[in-house]
């Protein structure tokens, strides 16, 4: 299996975030589970970003696992920075790496699985070499 992997230095991809009356939980902070959401919207708008046009049409993407570090609360209204870097393609697997800010400050880091999809037949898809270079030297 062809494994590929960033050499460059990190490009990370920034989406923002403000946390919403619907993202808080019982106890007056964002709801760890919001996080999945925020992580999954970055990650498909990092998509939209770098892959060509052909590539969006063509491919699905479905999460496979993530491991979340909670390390410091978000609130109602705080403005937040998701920042996904791609770090390695294994066939149809691709790993990422992301943070989630408040400015400077580290409030959670999350490492995640995903898997392309065909889009028509739904089924596990390798991208080609050279589409996978291309990202990952973004």
């Amino acid at each position: 299996m062809d494994i590929l992997m960033r050499t460059a230095g990190p490009t990370p991809h920034e989406f923002a975030i403000t946390a919403l009356a619907e993202d808080i939980d019982f106890m007056g902070h964002v709801n760890n589970a919001r996080y999945l959401n925020w992580i999954q919207a970055a990650v498909l708008d990092h998509w939209q970003v770098i892959a060509p046009a052909a590539e969006h049409a063509a491919t699905r993407w479905i999460a496979l696992r993530h491991d979340i570090r909670y390390l410091k609360p978000a609130y109602l209204g705080q403005k937040l920075t998701v920042a996904v870097q791609l770090l390695e393609v294994k066939g149809p697997r691709a790993n990422y790496r992301s943070t989630v800010k408040r400015g400077a400050e580290l409030i959670s880091t999350i490492d995640s699985m995903w898997c392309a999809l065909n889009a028509s037949n739904l089924k596990p898809r390798r991208m080609s070499k050279a589409l996978v270079k291309h990202l990952l030297s973004l």
